[in-house]
């Protein structure tokens, strides 16, 4: 009876431990990289504009495909900035295609 006690209690406090592990961590969902005012640029947006980039180049059919993509996309990050910076103006000028207005008819 003694050892079933036992057993049960060293199962129950591995399940804690588990479960604690489990939920209570923090768990990185997106990784932001870049903040401009108050709109976030993620890890995975740069990689999927990075990967449009280089998947264009190559239909390109450049023969120097590799090093033009290794110039081009150091100005991947600057080009999020400034799609966002011009988003936020266009918000506050109330532009037509932000959700805030009707386009001019």
């Amino acid at each position: 009876m003694k050892m079933k006690k036992t057993r049960l209690a060293l199962l129950f406090a591995v399940g804690c431990g588990y479960c604690f592990r489990r939920f209570a961590a923090d768990t990185v969902v997106e990784e932001i990289i870049c903040r401009v005012n108050n709109e976030i640029i993620t890890r995975s947006e740069y990689i999927r504009q990075r990967d449009q980039l280089k998947q264009e180049i190559q239909q390109a059919g450049s023969g120097n495909a590799d090093r033009l993509f290794g110039e081009e996309q150091r100005d991947v990050l600057e080009k999020l900035i400034d799609q966002q910076l011009l988003l936020q103006k266009g918000k506050t000028l109330a532009l037509p295609g932000h959700g805030t207005c009707e386009a001019p008819r």
